[in-house]
């Protein structure tokens, strides 16, 4: 959608340059907690290795599970259109992010899923690619 073109670009900026080249997912990057995952920009003002970061009434939001600082899986997002979760059309979004977070977060605890902090990856136990939760 034309309107949320630059909204769009600033927060795949964030997440790639912010998030993936310079600071990694840190705390202060990732403090909005909405039950099992995260969601995307930050909120409030919040200063990185002094550079502030700050997106008031951004109208997008994007949901993330970290698992390190190295490993963060993206999962969907829009138009954050209502005060809440519940009450925006992003609810089945949101949803399906934190249900999938429950799946990875088990798969991880029962060993299913290992996390490769050397490689910055998620394997599947057997070593094959497909990972299936």
């Amino acid at each position: 959608m034309p309107q949320y073109t630059d909204a769009t670009r600033e927060l795949l900026s964030f997440v790639l340059d912010a998030i993936g080249e310079e600071h990694g997912a840190v705390e202060e990057l990732f403090n909005r907690n909405e039950n099992e995952v995260i969601g995307l920009p930050v909120q409030g003002r919040v200063t990185v290795k002094q550079i502030m970061f700050h997106y008031p009434g951004f109208p997008l939001r994007l949901y993330a599970l970290k698992i390190t600082d190295g490993i963060v899986v993206l999962f969907n997002g829009g138009i954050k259109d209502g005060a809440t979760n519940q009450k925006s059309s992003l609810h089945m979004h949101w949803r399906a992010a934190c249900e999938y977070a429950k799946r990875i977060i088990d798969a991880i605890n029962n060993g299913t899923v290992i996390v490769n902090v050397a490689e910055r990856t998620l394997e599947n136990y057997d070593g094959s690619e497909e990972i299936i939760l």
